[in-house]
């Protein structure tokens, strides 16, 4: 789904919009998880097989944001030092998630690189026997 496509401005939007005010009445909760299934949605729509690897991101950060919040948010009853010890190793928690981050998205690229270049290097020897072997039941002209 493209956000200039009829099914995102005239079905996501608005069932999205609706369902996000309607719930917002009853509870700021709900609202925000039917906001969050709504992206999860539209980000599997395109294709579903990597809604678990956005999922682990998502844990992923929510896990060292919690990290972080935890070691600043208390700095008020602390000494200076152990305040800059708790800055310091939030800091660190902060670059080694943005680091993994950056390291999925690498890995990625990567892994996709090297299948479009197994698949290309297949395809001009003329042996596109490999594909067959993966779909069952293909009938193909292989």
């Amino acid at each position: 789904m493209l956000f200039h496509s009829p099914e995102f401005i005239f079905g996501f939007i608005p069932l999205s919009l609706l369902g996000f005010f309607l719930l917002a009445r009853h509870s700021h909760a709900l609202a925000l998880g039917w906001l969050t299934t709504a992206s999860l949605v539209f980000y599997a729509w395109w294709n579903p097989v990597w809604l678990p690897l956005l999922l682990a991101s998502i844990g992923l950060n929510f896990c060292a944001g919690r990290a972080i919040a935890s070691r600043v948010g208390v700095e008020s009853g602390r000494t200076q030092r152990a305040a800059g010890r708790a800055r310091a190793s939030s800091r660190t928690l902060l670059i080694g998630s943005i680091a993994a981050n950056i390291a999925l998205l690498v890995g990625l690229v990567v892994t996709c690189l090297g299948c479009l270049a197994l698949i290309r290097t297949q395809t001009t020897n003329g042996n596109l026997a490999f594909l067959r072997s993966k779909v069952p039941n293909n009938p193909g002209p292989f």
